[in-house]
């Protein structure tokens, strides 16, 4: 059976997702289509706008044949972990072709990510992120600039594929991105926008940039509120009434910024003026927003990392295609796949996935993420 895989986040799904898969499927001749999808929060440190249910659905409506959840511990990452274990779990399902949108599918990202790093003492200066600092080298090794956001994670995928010795048995497939940029907050002519920019507007002016089930699910489901407004009280608390000692052993709170944290939280008249005061040049607001979302939750740095230790495939939705492949791989992974969630599971390795989804329901007015809930099952 070819599988091909895609990871993806999906907030919302929208018309160029649908046009990937598409392309997904023709490119590979796949037989199966299977999605690696971040849950109810997303890479940057966001909940994300509908929950990871209903964004399945969306998926398996319009071409793909198996979700799976990208757990938090691996989700909410900086790009290289999230790609990794992304590509770890379609690794161990037996895909064999990873597809990708990029910027510049014409890279030759094989050749980018064996490149060797000589300045060594570039990275010993901190005037700027890491990954700033790793792009230039990059270019001046290469001549390629990998920075813009689709390029930058066609290098992680193919970054894991090498580093884990799984080039020869995965290849990774590049497609270019069409129309509308990653970050274009405006609508487009046509029928493909972003989803920054279909997020930020009304229900009545995206209807054409996106297939009909997320068109109903952005009129009728429920939405998770914006983290820089209705979470931004609970993080108050949160830093308020924790102990510099017990804020530095928050996951990602390193290098004093539990002291920095409690300095500023009653210096920020609202959640933006507090991301200013902890804004440098040493931290991208990606990684502070992540910071600051492990700290609402009350993830410490032994709990994410025994996460990580503990990989699980928990089964979203598939459709009656997707079940043939499922029938066939189960007896070959090697890590636990859940379709239903119990008392022993959340009491394991689901342990961290349920707290977190816990706080969603509650903070973001979303039904019951875990306990109940059974995989879609749509038919062809």
């Amino acid at each position: 059976m070819n599988i091909t895989g895609v990871i993806v986040e999906y907030n919302p799904f929208h018309n160029g997702h649908r046009y990937h898969i598409e392309q997904a499927r023709q490119l590979t001749q796949a037989d199966v289509v299977v999605a690696i999808m971040s849950g109810n929060y997303v890479q940057r440190g966001e909940p994300a706008l509908l929950d990871k249910w209903t964004r399945a659905k969306e998926a398996l409506l319009n071409g793909v044949d198996v979700v799976f959840e990208l757990p938090f511990a691996m989700a909410v990452q900086p790009g290289h972990i999230f790609a990794e274990q992304a590509v770890a779990l379609l690794q161990t399902i037996g895909v064999d072709t990873i597809v990708c949108g990029a910027e510049h599918p014409e890279y030759d990202f094989i050749k980018l990510a064996t490149t060797s790093m000589e300045n060594h003492a570039a990275f010993t200066h901190y005037g700027q992120t890491y990954a700033t600092t790793f792009y230039q080298e990059l270019l001046k090794q290469t001549g390629v600039d990998i920075s813009a956001p689709n390029d930058v994670l066609c290098f992680s995928y193919t970054n894991a594929l090498v580093k884990n010795g799984w080039a020869k048995e995965i290849q990774l497939l590049p497609i270019k991105r069409i129309v509308a940029d990653y970050h274009q907050s405006s609508l487009p002519t046509g029928t493909i926008a972003s989803a920054s920019a279909i997020r930020t507007h009304k229900n009545t002016e995206i209807k054409q940039y996106v297939p009909q089930q997320t068109a109903y699910d952005l009129e009728h489901a429920p939405h998770t509120k914006a983290f820089d407004s209705a979470w931004w009280p609970f993080l108050q608390y949160r830093i308020q009434t924790t102990s510099v000692a017990d804020l530095g052993k928050i996951y990602q709170v390193t290098e004093g910024l539990e002291y920095k944290l409690k300095a500023t939280i009653d210096q920020a008249q609202d959640y933006t003026e507090f991301m200013q005061l902890l804004k440098s040049k040493r931290y991208t607001t990606a990684r502070l927003q992540r910071m600051l979302l492990y700290v609402l939750l009350n993830i410490s740095d032994v709990q994410m990392q025994t996460s990580l230790k503990q990989p699980f495939l928990n089964l979203l939705g598939t459709t009656s295609n997707g079940q043939k492949m499922l029938r066939l791989v189960k007896k070959q992974v090697e890590i636990p796949m859940f379709s239903k969630i119990g008392a022993t599971e959340r009491q394991k390795e689901f342990a961290l996935q349920y707290q977190v989804d816990q706080v969603f329901s509650t903070i973001g007015k979303q039904p019951i993420q875990n306990i109940g809930r059974i995989p879609w099952r749509i038919n062809d």
